[in-house]
């Protein structure tokens, strides 16, 4: 296969999440693709920002970096200062340096900077998505920027769906064929490390940003339930942070089991990535408990870690979980998520840690996914579309 220069562009990148994306593009570049990622990093005014996700400089890609100052309030105003930054930042790189083929990581909003820019200079362009609004009937935006999804999404050479959901989801925007590739894992990283401690309780853990759409609040109740009922020494770690942290420790504070706050529940915070693996090391039992969840990105690294998993059907998790590496429990039903961990408690000594970190490894491996992403952008190459 020919060496492709490819321009990466995506709608976030670490240290603001992201990290499958930099996966993706180190992948690539390891097959020998000359792969350069542009950045526009969006900040906050206060230089705040929800679970961090460490950012090194990639000695495989040329990542270029760029700010937006995020102004309070402006949602729609923002959205357009973002666009003709990126568009600007876009065509300046593209006049030093025409790409092959871009791949655009969202389309709100790279998708969007790209798509005008790509047609009018005659590069094809793909679409990964991973955004949890193309679930939704309506998009959360005016007719305006709605139209412009519609629109990147038509003239797109192809779309990358991340799950068989998503797919269904992004049916409606665009003609363009969708292939489902589901994220890659780090399992050379990822994997079961011998702990020299001796372990007395049985640990649930679950990770990511603390927001509604994680669906904290049901696994609290269903834990909660699961805790006065089971004999057992159970506990369960939140990993991560966000804006619904001090009202998760008030309602772990009125379970019904009583105040289980840093008795049978543990805020632990931002982890680091290696942090993260010790914590799923320590662990028995990965849960998520989502309302919404496009793929499952930490649901397959605490799969490679060994472990089994409890989730909601949340979208993504109903293309990882089945019989042989833990139960789906019913959306947003905090009794249905306590019988399968309860489930979950009763079988655990019936999964196998080494056969569900195999499993991972055959279908999300780097060297699957890649060679998936790299089929794509290689078709695309002849299946420009015109601007019209």
């Amino acid at each position: 296969m020919n060496k492709m220069k490819i321009l990466v562009v995506p709608s976030w990148y670490p240290p603001n999440g992201g990290r499958f994306y930099k996966f993706q593009a180190e992948a690539l570049a390891e097959k020998g693709h000359q792969v350069d990622v542009l950045i526009l990093e969006e900040i906050g005014l206060s230089q705040k920002r929800n679970f961090k996700i460490e950012a090194k400089d990639s000695i495989l890609v040329n990542e270029i970096r760029y700010k937006y100052y995020r102004l309070p309030k402006l949602n729609s105003l923002n959205i357009k200062l973002y666009l003709m930054k990126y568009k600007k930042i876009i065509k300046e790189y593209i006049s030093r340096q025409k790409p092959d083929v871009i791949h655009a990581q969202s389309c709100t909003w790279a998708g969007v900077a790209v798509s005008e820019i790509a047609l009018k200079n005659n590069i094809p362009y793909i679409i990964s998505e991973q955004k949890s609004i193309f679930f939704k009937e309506k998009l959360p935006y005016n007719k305006k920027f709605s139209k412009l999804v519609y629109s990147a999404y038509h003239y797109s050479s192809h779309i990358i769906a991340n799950s068989i959901m998503m797919k269904k989801s992004l049916d409606k925007y665009s003609d363009s064929q969708i292939t489902v590739v589901p994220n890659l894992v780090d399992y050379e990283f990822f994997k079961p490390k011998k702990i020299n401690t001796k372990k007395e309780m049985f640990t649930f853990i679950t990770a990511g940003n603390l927001l509604p759409v994680k669906g904290y609040d049901i696994l609290i109740n269903a834990f909660s339930a699961l805790y006065l009922e089971t004999k057992k020494n159970i506990e369960l770690k939140i990993i991560g942070k966000g804006k619904d942290l001090e009202k998760l420790k008030n309602l772990a504070k009125k379970t019904v089991a009583g105040n289980l706050l840093e008795k049978g529940i543990f805020f632990c915070g931002y982890k680091t990535k290696e942090e993260l693996l010790l914590e799923y090391n320590y662990s028995n039992v990965y849960v998520s408990s989502s309302r919404m969840e496009t793929f499952g990105m930490t649901i397959i690294e605490a799969m490679s870690c060994g472990l089994p998993v409890v989730a909601t059907k949340s979208g993504g998790p109903q293309d990882i979980v089945n019989n042989e590496n833990g139960y789906l429990a019913e959306l947003n039903n905090a009794i249905s998520l306590q019988s399968k961990m309860q489930k979950m408690l009763d079988n655990y000594s019936n999964f196998d840690s080494e056969k569900i970190r195999q499993n991972v490894i055959n279908k999300y491996s780097k060297e699957l996914v890649v060679n998936q992403i790299e089929k794509v952008l290689k078709k695309c190459l002849n299946n420009k579309k015109q601007l019209k």
